[in-house]
């Protein structure tokens, strides 16, 4: 460990957290209730004035148009990245 100068501050040290996706997603469709739920964005149907799918919005859209391979298949998992507001080491 790293010697510290009586009054100086703790560094907090980086740490990179693994989540391994591939069983997690393995488990998710496991179930045919479940892999069913996963297509209802691509049958669903909307209602005026009230709370939205993702689906709906424009950036979806894009990406539909922009990747036709991937998207004729409607089970495959689109996954975002939400960081709550958080920037890491002040980038974006």
């Amino acid at each position: 460990m790293r010697e510290r100068k009586p009054n100086q501050m703790k560094t907090p040290y980086p740490i990179l957290r693994y989540l391994p996706l591939t069983p997690c997603m393995q488990r998710l469709y496991a179930s045919d209730l479940s892999a069913e739920q996963k297509t209802s964005h691509a049958n669903h149907q909307t209602e005026e004035r009230s709370m939205c799918h993702p689906s709906d919005v424009e950036a979806w859209r894009h990406f539909d148009q922009t990747y036709l391979d991937f998207t004729t298949e409607p089970r495959n998992a689109r996954l975002g990245l939400y960081t709550n507001d958080f920037a890491p080491q002040g980038k974006y």
